[in-house]
């Protein structure tokens, strides 16, 4: 049970900028594992926008106002950790260079008008799905977008491998994750979702692996593998298709 605590404690601060001030003892094993509590963080999150919405809500007479306050909250609380991953990914991919091009230009702490312009349309679209809902839904929207997004993270790991020769740190969880750290993470996002909206929980399912899969496919067709960075972009790319489902289905 302690060995379990630890790795919920080490996805939180990991995952988030969450100050929990417990210094802990891990090891490589101990990252891949904390996988599958990634749906519980995701919860979290989405519970801080959820708080964030319904204040500005409270201020504010548009809903632009409530919908962009809960984003811009949602990238704080995580330090940006994704959104950093998805214009690393988005330079590289828009650069039009070759493999071993693209994998520096994702080392690059920079950003690039590629990846400027892509977080800004990812930034936008988000928006413009949580306008589109309206009540009790969009309360739904905000608790289960990070859910299923943070679910995908493992689902993307265990299909793929490594795609640097070298080291870093994308390279524990895509090695060391597998089936069972995905499988038990989208059960856990599953389970929450039921709670939350019913039997429709199991089309975010399918539509944030679906995601994951194809965009881990895609990745290996043109940089032979997944990174940590692109591990980012998946949870970015899962979220946003959440929200277009939560658009389509409500």
């Amino acid at each position: 049970m302690r060995k379990w605590l630890k790795r919920l404690i080490l996805a939180f601060q990991f995952m988030t900028r969450i100050p929990i001030p417990v210094n802990l003892d891990v090891d490589g094993d101990d990252l891949a594992q904390s996988m599958i509590f990634y749906p519980i963080v995701g919860l979290a999150i989405g519970t801080v926008c959820y708080i964030a919405y319904y204040i500005f809500g409270c201020i504010a007479t548009e809903k632009i106002v409530p919908s962009i306050a809960a984003i811009i909250i949602g990238i704080l609380i995580t330090g940006a950790f994704h959104i950093d991953g998805f214009a690393d990914v988005c330079d590289a991919l828009l650069s039009n260079k070759d493999t071993s091009g693209m994998l520096s230009i994702m080392k690059d702490s920079r950003i690039g008008t590629g990846g400027a312009v892509a977080v800004t349309a990812l930034l936008l679209f988000d928006a413009a799905m949580l306008i589109e809902l309206r009540g009790d839904i969009l309360y739904k929207a905000l608790l289960l977008t990070p859910i299923f997004g943070r679910a995908s993270i493992p689902c993307a790991a265990a299909l793929s491998s490594y795609a640097r020769e070298e080291g870093g740190l994308g390279r524990t969880f895509i090695d060391k994750a597998g089936w069972r750290q995905a499988l038990i993470a989208m059960l856990i996002a599953i389970a929450l979702g039921a709670l939350i909206i019913g039997y429709r929980a199991l089309i975010l399912a399918i539509a944030s692996m679906a995601s994951a899969f194809g965009f881990s496919i895609y990745m290996k067709r043109k940089i032979g593998g997944m990174t940590g960075d692109t591990l980012g972009a998946t949870c970015e790319i899962a979220q946003a298709v959440v929200l277009l489902c939560f658009v389509a289905l409500y």
